[in-house]
C-alpha cells in the first residue's frame, strides 16, 4: 500500500520536499498568494502539461496532469530551496582546506 504524505496548508506551511507539493497545494498557494501574473503563468503551465490517459478499468480516456514538470516549475518559481541538493565538498581534504 502506498504511503500518503501529509497534506500541507498552502496558507501557512512551506514545503521542504518536492513530494509535498501536490496539485491541491499548488492550487491553494496560487489562490492565496499568487498575483495575476502568477495565476496566468500557472494556468498556462497546467494547460501545457495536460495529458489524456486511458483508464485500465473502463478503457475510457480521461484528462490528467503530468505532475513532474509542473511541480518542478512551481518549485523553481516559488520555493527555490525545495529540490536543490546541497553542494558537497569534493572530498575530505577540500573540506579541511576550507576551514
Amino acid at each position: 500500500m502506498a504511503r500518503k504524505t501529509p497534506e500541507l496548508n498552502p496558507l501557512t506551511d512551506i514545503p521542504t520536499k518536492k513530494i509535498q507539493v501536490s496539485k491541491q497545494f499548488m492550487l491553494g498557494y496560487i489562490k492565496a498568494h499568487g498575483t495575476d501574473e502568477d495565476k496566468e503563468w500557472f494556468k498556462k503551465l497546467v494547460r501545457d502539461n495536460k495529458v489524456m490517459k486511458v483508464s485500465s478499468l473502463d478503457h475510457k480516456e480521461h484528462k490528467t496532469l503530468d505532475i513532474a514538470p509542473v511541480r518542478e516549475a512551481f518549485c523553481e518559481r516559488f520555493f527555490e530551496n525545495v529540490g536543490k541538493k546541497p553542494t558537497k565538498a569534493d572530498d575530505w581534504f577540500d573540506e579541511v582546506e576550507s576551514l
